[in-house]
């Protein structure tokens, strides 16, 4: 009875209380597995979606590194040479939204220009959102993510800095700015999967700037993160991207199977209860069972946490294949079952690769670490070459005589490709480079030896122009003084003036000609404005009156003298005048004078002249002041000139700190206007640079009659003016013919002073000047140049060679006499 009992209750009881426990048990397995799998497939797409991320991401920053090759080649590359370079990196599949670089950390070139107009001027030092990244990377010299954030042009988008970093010709690195590239955050995530609506999982992203899990969630749910998702982490060049993922609906909590499994376990208990040995054998194979279940859920997590999705394959220690998952199959073109227990040799690579993979197997082996990733080439069942970047890492807790190592594998072929093409474009571009940069030498050869004939052509025009007129103004001088009928004084006047308009045409040529050369230097003098505007009134009143016309002076009452030069200024003002008076018939010309913007030592002096005259065409104004330009350019004009006068004063006036322009209606007449920055002198220094007319004249006369000059002349006509001008103030003129009859003079004989022409035959005035310094009895004589060669070089030249003074011909006599009278009491 009691074995009855223990037989027929207490055993069924067992079994029954057995069975429970047991299917409770597989129940957990069952759950636990079927969480697993979850888990396993949320982690597959997680991975999936990982990848793509990753690969657009990466191939979008090989791409923007690219281009900074292209800046290293010509950092001042300028908006069209931006455009040629950055042009190639835009394809169909790109998911740049824009390319900018920013010299100095402004953005200046930009690509596309349309849509991006508002970017162009952005100071990354400046703007709140992005200075932070921006200096990171400059700081740090690695490529900075920022964002997602609101871009200035619209729209939100990731923003990739990479710093670029020059040499100078000192082979110091400096940091020329930042590359930008605008990723379209919406096609990135569009392409990469995110928002596939048929994604069977829910994805969030945090890591706003690339920091990881400490930064703000831009993509998904923040309440996803704390909803037991999987993560998983995106690697960027200076942070991360943090990544989770949990089914669609939540987790499952409990099988789908689950009233399967308790309906099978009912009949199994009522099976059970009748086949106790049978229960036995049950019980012992589900606990083998689960056994086997926990050990390959290890192995299975294991490769799915090392990305699925890539190519991935199992080695032994020997380097034969035991797992061989699809995307191996489709880089390599083997089957899993072809692979499987086959080294790599026997599936079409080389035995390089082979022996180079089993070295690694072993180094991973003792060190226990992963090595990687690295770039490998590899060449698939149909015999073309695929670039992969790999990693290989051993599967932990495995036993050591049969451990497995794992080798992920990502196909970057595409981005090798790119990186090619990269530089094929750079190497290119150098070559057209260098071609251009023989094209510019060769024309810079071309243009100096073209401004050397200009030069040197102005110079012998200028020498041979000179040197009659300073014979005609020498002689009119000569004959004016020896005293004439007013008939004949008025005719010296009208050489006069003619010689003195003819020598404004050529010093107008050459004032233009040094300006362009950057060679023309202005002279500084205190003066009082309203005498230069009385002295332009005295010239021109005679030429107003005969047309009768009223010329009317606008002078404010100015307390204080102007430091500049004041040739220059009435020149440019007797230009302005003297046009007004050409093209004005009737009615007056006024000259108005004014300070602009004073200050406490300088003043804008501004001078307008006002006429009643034809006016000037609206389409004539604008090239007004080019050079040979008048407003009636025909051969029919009605009134002469060069058309350089208003050209040269534009750039006087400019070289002074101002500038020139002009007012016209047609048939009402018009207003020209000049400006100049100058400086505020004092009255005492104006009242010692000045002197009355004659002043030198009669100053020769009474102090230093009697003196001896040297006349080095070799024009018979400029001699017998120069000895008849010195001979007129007392002076005693000895004249010798070249340069080497004045050293041989020198040598024998003292003199007060050497006037050296400087264009002679036999030996030039600058050759005899250095050998009468070198050694001779007049070698402390003051030398002064007296020649045609008017050229700010020519006068360089001749204080070089040792002269103290310089005269350009024509002579003015009171500038010739006050020269003279400066050194003789210097040297007395």
């Amino acid at each position: 009875m009691r074995m009855r009992f223990l037989f027929h209750v207490v055993i069924p009881a067992l079994l029954v209380g057995g069975m429970v426990q047991i299917a409770h048990v597989v129940e957990t397995v069952n759950n636990e597995r079927h969480a697993t799998e979850a888990r396993a497939e949320v982690l597959r797409q997680l991975n999936d979606v990982h990848d793509r991320l990753s690969s657009n991401l990466n191939g979008e920053l090989q791409l923007a590194r690219g281009l900074i090759g292209a800046i290293a080649l010509e950092p001042e590359m300028d908006q069209r040479r931006f455009e040629t370079a950055a042009r190639p990196l835009f394809g169909s599949h790109t998911h740049l939204r824009n390319i900018a670089a920013a010299p100095g950390m402004v953005i200046r070139l930009v690509y596309p220009v349309a849509g991006n107009e508002a970017a162009i001027g952005l100071d990354f030092r400046k703007n709140p959102t992005q200075a932070e990244s921006a200096e990171r990377a400059r700081q740090s010299r690695q490529v900075v993510l920022a964002g997602p954030l609101q871009l200035v042009q619209g729209g939100l988008g990731v923003i990739a800095r990479l710093p670029v970093y020059l040499s100078n010709p000192a082979g110091e690195e400096y940091c020329w700015g930042l590359v930008s590239a605008v990723i379209d955050s919406e096609r990135l995530f569009e392409r990469s999967g995110l928002l596939d609506k048929n994604l069977p999982v829910d994805l969030a992203i945090r890591g706003r700037d690339a920091r990881g899990p400490d930064g703000e969630v831009f993509f998904g749910h923040p309440e996803l993160f704390s909803a037991d998702p999987v993560l998983d982490e995106l690697a960027l060049p200076l942070g991360s991207w943090q990544l989770a993922a949990t089914p669609r609906g939540g987790w499952p909590t409990e099988a789908d199977n689950l009233w399967l499994l308790r309906l099978t376990f009912g009949l199994a208990a009522l099976v059970l209860l009748g086949l106790y040995a049978t229960a036995i054998r049950t019980i012992d194979k589900l606990y083998r069972a689960r056994r086997k279940a926990e050990s390959t859920s290890r192995q299975l997590t294991a490769t799915l946490e090392s990305a699925p999705n890539v190519a991935v394959q199992w080695y032994d220690a020997a380097g034969r294949v035991r797992y061989w998952n699809k995307a191996s199959e489709k880089l390599l073109g083997w089957s899993a079952d072809e692979a499987i227990g086959r080294p790599l040799d026997q599936l079409g690579q080389s035995l390089e690769l082979t022996s180079r993979l089993r070295l690694t197997l072993g180094h991973v082996a003792r060190r226990g670490k992963a090595v990687g990733p690295a770039e490998l080439k590899v060449g698939n069942r149909q015999g073309q070459d695929r670039w992969v970047e790999a990693t290989i890492f051993p599967i932990p807790d495995a036993d050591t005589a049969s451990r497995l190592f794992v080798c992920t594998a990502v196909d970057i072929t595409e981005r090798k490709e790119a990186e090619a093409a990269v530089a094929e474009y750079h190497d290119l571009l150098e070559s057209v480079i260098e071609r251009r940069t023989r094209q510019l030498a060769t024309a810079k050869d071309a243009a100096e030896k073209a401004n050397r004939a200009k030069s040197e052509f102005l110079a012998n025009m200028s020498h041979e122009i000179r040197t009659p007129l300073n014979a005609i103004s020498g002689m009119a001088h000569l004959i004016r003084c020896s005293g004439v009928a007013p008939e004949q004084l008025a005719r010296l006047d009208n050489i006069d003036t003619a010689n003195r308009h003819l020598l404004e045409i050529i010093n107008a040529i050459l004032d233009l000609s040094k300006i362009e050369a950057g060679k023309f230097a202005l002279d500084e003098a205190p003066f009082m404005v309203s005498e230069l505007v009385n002295n332009v009134v005295l010239m021109s009143e005679e030429r107003a009156a005969a047309k009768q016309l009223r010329l009317i002076s606008d002078v404010p009452a100015i307390d204080f003298p102007l430091v500049g030069d004041r040739p220059r200024l009435q020149q440019a003002l007797m230009n302005f005048v003297s046009n007004a008076l050409k093209f004005t018939e009737a009615g007056s010309i006024t000259i108005r004078v004014r300070l602009d913007r004073e200050d406490d030592d300088t003043a804008l002096l501004g001078i307008d002249v006002q006429d009643t005259g034809v006016g000037i065409p609206k389409d004539a104004l604008p090239r007004l002041f080019n050079t040979f330009e008048q407003a009636d350019n025909s051969t029919t004009r009605r009134y002469g000139g060069t058309g350089l006068g208003l050209a040269i004063t534009r750039k006087l006036a400019r070289l002074m700190g101002g500038d020139a322009g002009a007012l016209s209606t047609q048939g009402m007449g018009s207003t020209f206007w000049f400006t100049a920055r100058l400086r505020k002198g004092r009255p005492e220094d104006y009242a010692a640079s000045v002197s009355p007319n004659g002043a030198a004249e009669q100053a020769l006369r009474s102090q230093h009659a009697g003196r001896h000059i040297l006349l080095v002349e070799d024009e018979p006509i400029n001699r017998e003016i120069a000895v008849a001008m010195l001979d007129n103030v007392g002076l005693v003129a000895i004249a010798a013919e070249n340069g080497a009859q004045a050293v041989d003079m020198a040598g024998a004989n003292a003199y007060d002073l050497i006037l050296m022409d400087m264009q002679m035959p036999v030996m030039n005035g600058l050759e005899a000047t250095r050998r009468i310094r070198a050694n001779s009895v007049n070698m402390g004589t003051p030398i002064i140049a007296m020649t045609a060669n008017a050229f700010v070089d020519d006068k360089a030249d001749c204080l070089a060679a040792g002269m103290d003074d310089f005269l350009a011909k024509p002579v003015d006599p009171e500038l010739f006499y006050a020269v003279i009278l400066m050194h003789l009491s210097d040297t007395k």
